[in-house]
């Protein structure tokens, strides 16, 4: 193995190979069957949540930076010979997306929240970059903008599932300070099948403030008494 800077690999004998170099500082992104060309498969764990019932919910995936070349050919060489190189340019295999979430009221009041995206490949083949076909509902992180006052969202997937007629539903679990947990739904299907992967959604809601308990105490007619008290 070598660094990201490259290096020096002794040992190999003439004949054809497949390259796969990959980076290894993932944060949420996992390898498996790591020993096998065809096989070795970049996928990211499943969340518990009671939220979304039986669907399988995966972690948002972190970038994994592939490159790959089916036949490599090592040719035969002396000492004489110079150096044998192979440059390999790395891409991720990942797809980016941008969300951003309009025209809920009340945002200030929001103390948490989760958001969930179904319709996505549960992983990816390194060797071929084929996608599985396996449906996942993906978390997604999200934040509230208060300057630009909508939700907004960064994230990787591993794609859409290849041929999938299936639907890309957004759900909105929006914890309120009033203590009310608040739902919203939005297809957004024709979205998320376009090549722009910027989203852009309308949701009509209103996550309500924090209301007074109305219990106020209040004690009228102090009387003021001072007394001294001793100290031992």
């Amino acid at each position: 193995y070598c660094g990201p800077e490259g290096g020096a690999v002794y040992g190999i004998k003439p004949g054809h190979y497949g390259l796969l170099v990959y980076n290894y500082d993932t944060e949420y992104t996992r390898l498996k069957d790591e020993g096998n060309f065809g096989t070795v498969c970049a996928y990211t764990e499943r969340v518990n949540t009671k939220a979304r019932g039986d669907d399988y919910v995966i972690q948002e995936p972190d970038h994994l930076l592939v490159a790959r070349d089916s036949d490599v050919v090592v040719p035969y060489f002396t000492e004489q010979d110079s150096d044998f190189v192979i440059r390999a340019g790395l891409s991720t295999i990942m797809d980016s997306y941008s969300l951003r979430v309009d025209s809920l009221e009340g945002l200030e009041n929001i103390s948490g929240i989760t958001v969930f995206l179904t319709g996505h490949s549960r992983s990816t083949l390194l060797g071929s970059g084929e996608r599985s076909d396996k449906v996942s509902t993906l978390r997604i992180p999200c934040g509230v903008n208060l300057r630009e006052y909508c939700l907004y969202s960064e994230f990787c997937t591993f794609g859409k599932i290849p041929g999938s007629t299936g639907k890309a539903i957004l759900n909105i679990y929006a914890q309120g300070y009033d203590g009310e947990m608040y739902s919203f739904e939005e297809d957004i299907t024709e979205q998320y099948l376009r090549p722009d992967h910027h989203l852009r959604v309308v949701v009509h809601g209103k996550i309500h403030p924090k209301q007074d308990s109305g219990f106020e105490p209040r004690v009228d007619n102090w009387n003021t008494e001072i007394k001294d008290i001793p100290l031992e």
